[in-house]
């Protein structure tokens, strides 16, 4: 089997697993913000040309001391939460093509986002695999309604409109170099563009539109999409308690965290910046990886983060 594996520092990077399979880089596509933003009674034209997001992303990372070794040890899990905004966009020569009134600040209005809440196991010695995925959502937010997402309330990141959307199939794809300092995991995915399944509210029915579609406009499958992440990871402070608030879990005196019936031994947070590729696969039934790095995973071994 051949394996591409990409370093991801933060909200993650698209590894692809097949026999034989390659990745051609799109040189470019299109964003369709005139279909999202029809629904947010918008009016903002699409960007078109776009080979590269530019991103910040902040996580905090819990796991379970499972075998009481008062670090990271083989049989561990995590739950990783994750919020990431899309800050710019550059095309195939690196230039950059943001609008300017895309991202947030003064006399912007509109913005792309994601969340995402997702665990796993460590295996072996830096060695992660993800297991389960409850949520990777990417929102396009603009119109009368919009708010720049801001880090200190979160769920400025999930007030717009539901574009894109990846589901778990099966774990796979690790990675066991120790000299990635902050590891790196993986998922295989689904990924889905949710805009074609909305609901014009003019006429009630399907509006049948893309979010991304080529330079033509045609969308391209989404089910063989490979991306590439390159990031910075800093571990960090960040608005843990607006982490804790959306995603509704608890932080302790002890340094510990409550979320459901679950209970964490000890955590860490991180900030990252980095730009997010995308790929396309050309052969069919190819699986996609999406690997995650957690921001810092190696670091949780000699860090134990107390509140």
């Amino acid at each position: 089997m051949r394996r591409y594996l990409i370093t991801a520092l933060g909200a993650g990077a698209l590894a692809l697993a097949s026999t034989g399979a390659f990745a051609v880089s799109l040189d470019s596509y299109t964003l369709n913000f005139s279909a999202a933003s029809s629904l947010l009674g918008a009016a903002i034209p699409d960007l078109n040309n776009v080979d590269e997001w530019g991103f910040v992303a902040n996580s905090v990372v819990a796991f379970q001391d499972n075998d009481s070794s008062g670090g990271l040890s083989a049989g561990d899990t995590f739950y990783d939460w994750v919020a990431v905004r899309v800050h710019s966009f550059f095309d195939s020569s690196t230039d950059t093509i943001t609008p300017l009134t895309y991202g947030t600040g003064p006399g912007r209005d509109h913005e792309i986002t994601l969340i995402a809440r997702f665990g796993g196991i460590q295996t072996t010695a830096n060695t992660y695999q993800v297991t389960f995925i409850d949520q990777f959502d990417f929102f396009f937010d603009a119109g009368p309604g919009f708010t720049g997402s801001t880090f200190t309330n979160l769920s400025t990141f999930a007030d717009g409109l539901l574009v894109e959307q990846a589901e778990l199939i099966a774990s796979g794809g690790v990675n066991t170099d120790p000299t990635l300092i902050t590891g790196t995991l993986s998922m295989i995915l689904s990924l889905q563009d949710i805009l074609h399944t909305q609901i014009d509210p003019a006429t009630g029915d399907p509006l049948g539109e893309f979010f991304e579609v080529d330079n033509d406009g045609n969308p391209f499958p989404m089910e063989l999409l490979l991306g590439i992440v390159d990031a910075n990871n800093n571990i960090q402070s960040i608005e843990l308690a607006s982490f804790a608030s959306y995603f509704g879990f608890t932080v302790n005196a002890d340094g510990t965290i409550d979320y459901g019936a679950e209970s964490f031994d000890f955590f860490f947070t991180s900030r990252n910046d980095g730009s997010f590729n995308k790929h396309i696969v050309p052969e069919p039934g190819t699986m996609i990886l999406l690997g995650s790095g957690l921001l810092g995973l190696a670091g949780i071994a000699r860090r134990r983060h107390k509140s």
